[in-house]
């Protein structure tokens, strides 16, 4: 992503709709929003990102997840985004979010634990 960025000249990125999602993130302690990855577009390499969510022109320090969680095997590309200090409901908003720095690679975890140990670590790298 380092590399897109600085070819591009700004941070890589789209706008869309947020969606319900499984409401995991929320009962694991790290609430998320979700977007489906517009089709459009040629995914990153799947995992953990340090972003940046602009909603209603405010801008947020974020940690996304993109992929199909395989976790939870999905069909589809999804964004699972944790934004710092926030708790509104956006669902229905448009939102943009823009990669920053790629942090790890999309996992399976074979337990719920492993997923919420492996979220408090990629938090702590992303919110220091």
């Amino acid at each position: 992503i380092d590399v897109a960025n600085s070819l591009l000249g700004y941070n890589f990125g789209f706008k869309c709709e947020v969606i319900n999602g499984d409401k995991r993130g929320r009962t694991l302690g790290f609430p998320t929003i979700n977007q489906a990855f517009p089709e459009a577009l040629t995914p990153p390499l799947f995992g953990v990102y340090e972003t940046k969510v602009t909603i209603n022109s405010k801008s947020f320090r974020a940690i996304t997840n993109i992929g199909y969680r395989p976790t939870f095997a999905t069909d589809k590309i999804f964004c699972e985004t944790n934004i710092e200090n926030f708790s509104f409901d956006i669902y229905g908003n448009i939102v943009d979010l823009r990669f920053v720095k790629f942090i790890r690679k999309e996992m399976k975890f074979s337990s719920l634990e492993q997923l919420k140990n492996a979220i408090e670590n990629d938090v702590k790298c992303v919110f220091k």
